[in-house]
């Protein structure tokens, strides 16, 4: 049986496939050879196995040994972009600036700006490796100019790699609502933040260019309907491909997807843009919230796809809100189509305690971008997740040390 924390899965139909094929006919099996081998593709024709990432996860852990001064002691999402061959940027939402009593984080005089980032040393020891960076007098790294106590900019994706040496920062422009808890705001525009200096100069984030704009036709639309295209990103030969959900009255929350050309995109011409509806279509139109085609429902947080050389597919780790168990989708292109969802990771204790923790933002990270842990087998993927408190009084508890902090988590096909 699986541990907690862990999953080992294998698809019945791999074995129950070759006696059937045995008593088909000649085009029969040819047909089904060829499912079996999209299947195959789509990594689901083996066993697949996943477990928590210790060797990685010390990058996270060295904030519990600060017992005086402040320091990162937790962040949001966590996406990643490689800089150069030896340093990784990390990109943070909301953000608890701390100590550690040695016990639990220390609530008393701790700060929450609206971002932070990492820069990620790849040839230190893991638990040396990271440099965190946040505003002056403990603002937002990524601070608009209509950043205010009642809205800010949410940090959700990065592009994988620099582009032309500028990163990307994909999040959404956010309203607090003064309600009580960890759900008290309304989600807006879809904005861009981009990075210029980091590739050249990734030891001196105080040196680094930063520039934001709105990606059109997001957010709540005066045609009715909301838009986001902040929750994934690809870059896939001349293709950015942004990956968001979309609400209406008429069709809910879905899973859908968009893709601009980084020429055009680069000088913000978004006339290039183009929406799936099934097939590519260029240019906005006010019926695209209820045509976009699904690609899964319902709709997810912040997550990031990536190529498996492995599968020889495009695979997508969501959780479903609400749940523990992280869901692996696979497919042969961006658009998909997407596989079924398979469970591959169970999400261990105390996280799982749903009365207190609810977890979400599944990041795959490109293993040249993390450091080769001497000791194991390289994985397929390496994926973090978040959990965070039903409230402050969950993530301030003792033992709780591990959630608001990316938990690292590597899966093999085997």
């Amino acid at each position: 049986a699986a541990r907690a924390g862990s999953v080992c899965c294998r698809d019945v139909a791999a074995d129950v496939c070759p006696r059937m094929m045995s008593r088909m006919g000649s085009p029969t099996r040819r047909i089904i050879s060829a499912l079996l081998l999209l299947q195959s593709a789509a990594g689901f024709d083996g066993a697949i196995a996943a477990a928590p990432d210790g060797f990685l996860q010390a990058a996270f852990q060295p904030w519990t040994r600060n017992t005086t001064s402040r320091a990162w002691t937790g962040g949001d999402v966590g996406a990643s972009c490689a800089l150069t061959p030896t340093r990784t940027l990390w990109v943070f939402g909301d953000t608890l600036i701390g100590h550690w009593d040695g016990k639990r984080r220390v609530s008393e005089g701790a700060a929450m700006p609206h971002s932070s980032v990492g820069v990620w040393d790849l040839g230190a020891a893991p638990r040396d490796a990271m440099t965190w960076r946040w505003g002056p007098g403990n603002t937002s790294f990524f601070r608009p100019s209509w950043e205010s106590s009642t809205e800010a900019f949410w940090a959700a994706v990065t592009v994988p790699r620099a582009i032309d040496g500028r990163v990307l920062v994909l999040g959404n422009r956010v309203l607090y609502t003064g309600e009580a808890g960890p759900m008290g705001f309304r989600t807006n525009e879809s904005f861009i933040f981009t990075i210029d200096g980091a590739a050249d100069r990734p030891d001196d984030p105080a040196s680094w260019t930063l520039d934001y704009y709105p990606l059109p036709h997001t957010g709540n639309l005066s045609a009715g309907g909301f838009v986001d295209f902040a929750r994934g990103a690809l870059l896939v030969g001349p293709w950015l491909y942004l990956y968001g959900n979309v609400r209406t009255a008429a069709t809910g929350g879905r899973e859908v997807l968009s893709r601009i050309p980084w020429a055009d995109l680069r000088v913000r011409n978004f006339s290039a843009q183009e929406y799936w509806t099934g097939a590519w279509r260029r240019g906005w139109s006010d019926d695209l919230p209820e045509a976009l085609a699904t690609l899964w429902s319902p709709q997810v947080a912040e997550m990031q796809p990536q190529w498996c050389d492995k599968t020889g597919s495009y695979v997508a780790l969501t959780i479903p809100f609400g749940s523990t168990r992280v869901e692996l989708r696979a497919a042969p292109a961006p658009e998909g189509p997407w596989s079924d969802p398979r469970k591959v990771y169970d999400i261990p204790p105390p996280q799982n305690d749903t009365t207190k923790f609810f977890c979400y933002a599944t990041m795959q990270h490109d293993a040249a971008s993390l450091p080769r842990d001497p000791s194991s087998p390289p994985p397929d993927l390496v994926f973090t997740y978040v959990c965070n408190g039903r409230t402050l009084a969950d993530v301030f508890a003792e033992g709780a040390e591990a959630s608001y902090t990316p938990q690292f988590v590597r899966l093999s096909f085997l």
